[in-house]
């Protein structure tokens, strides 16, 4: 099992491994910042040495409690912050997907007002209707926030194509070459505990000089069979809830950037599958980074802390723009005008009559640990 699951990472150049996945995924909601066992993986991190264990465990303690006794507002740098996400809907008639379309639309708006001159990149699927970008593009204060599209299409219809699109936000964070600090998150937590934990990551950042820094979970495995921990003490993996990468072109996203591209590695790998789990994003980052010796050398890691959304607590923001405006859903919006630019990307996933996805004991996701109790800011 081992001996195959390492071909999961790739080498230089090499993305034609098509191996399987035998997945099985478990969420849980969020991590206790507060708890010692949290900030014990910094005092035995693997791969790094005993003093700059001691100094990162030593910054997140005190990064921690004065983000607990900070005032509501973040108070980051004047970086501006690029937000990478995903909207997608699982299939057609999707009654959920208008929880997940407020929840975007309010995110954007509430992130122009708490990190001025942030911009956007979304990534959607084709069942994504037009007119949900022109709302997003309206709901921006100004004319500097700006939203980029990308829109994945399949050769093939399989089943879970969209937690395919959810991973693809991630190859924002060393893709990117703009000015921006690139931040990858969930669109559906509370706007007030994530941008209290993308300024604590921030922090700690600055202070350790890293380029990378991440949220994690914590797995009830033993061991990893796909051969991808992070270097921490006990088993744990990126949670994709924060991940933060600086700007500029440095060491590590060059370093990441060798490894060639990140949509087609993970578009090799789903060749002999007919389901894409969901659980996938986060295993195939830990998978991509893990051949580029780039985590123990650049990254930071906080357990990550967070809330999901009650539907009552988001505003239907749909509703208000067409009784406002008395929009009509015949009336297609001009996407240009409204500043919403889309690439198109065509991917090929083999066949849909494979079927090897769960047969093998090749590739495995890790089970998320779930005694986990819900830990708020106050």
């Amino acid at each position: 099992r081992r001996s195959a699951s390492r071909s999961f990472v790739p080498q230089d150049g090499d993305l034609s491994g098509n191996k399987t996945l035998c997945l099985t995924f478990q969420r849980s909601l969020s991590v206790d910042m507060n708890s010692k066992n949290d900030l014990s993986h910094f005092s035995t991190a693997a791969g790094i040495e005993d003093s700059e264990a001691e100094l990162q465990a030593a910054c997140v303690t005190a990064t921690i409690k004065e983000s607990m006794l900070a005032h509501s507002e973040t108070s980051l740098s004047p970086t501006p912050l690029l937000f990478s996400v995903a909207l997608f809907k699982t299939r057609k008639g999707s009654k959920s997907f208008k929880f997940y379309e407020n929840s975007a639309l309010d995110f954007v708006s509430q992130c122009v007002r708490k990190f001025p001159g942030c911009r956007f990149q979304f990534h959607i699927n084709s069942l994504v209707p037009s007119d949900t970008l022109s709302l997003l593009r309206r709901v921006l204060d100004t004319a500097t926030n700006e939203i980029e599209v990308h829109r994945y299409q399949f050769n093939v219809n399989k089943v879970g194509t969209c937690w395919f699109v959810n991973t693809m936000r991630y190859r924002t964070m060393w893709e990117h070459t703009g000015p921006e600090t690139v931040v990858v998150c969930d669109i559906h937590d509370d706007i007030n505990i994530l941008a209290k934990q993308i300024e604590m990551m921030v922090n700690c950042m600055d202070r350790l000089k890293r380029d990378i820094g991440m949220t994690y979970w914590e797995s009830d495995d033993e061991e990893c069979l796909s051969s991808v921990p992070l270097p921490l003490r006990g088993h744990c993996h990126i949670d994709g809830g924060v991940c933060v990468w600086r700007k500029g072109d440095g060491r590590a996203r060059t370093l990441a950037r060798k490894k060639g591209c990140f949509m087609a590695y993970c578009a090799s790998l789903l060749f002999e599958s007919t389901i894409i789990p969901r659980g996938i994003d986060e295993m195939f980052v830990d998978a991509f980074l893990a051949a580029c010796d780039i985590k123990e050398k650049y990254g930071l890691f906080l357990p990550h802390k967070h809330r999901i959304r009650e539907a009552a607590e988001i505003p239907d923001y749909r509703s208000e723009l067409e009784k406002k405006d008395q929009l009509n859903e015949n009336i297609q919006l001009d996407m240009a005008k409204q500043g919403v630019g889309v690439k198109e990307h065509k991917l090929y996933i083999g066949s849909k009559t494979n079927y090897k996805c769960l047969t093998g004991d090749l590739i495995y996701i890790c089970h998320e640990k779930k005694n986990r109790s819900l830990h708020r800011f106050s």
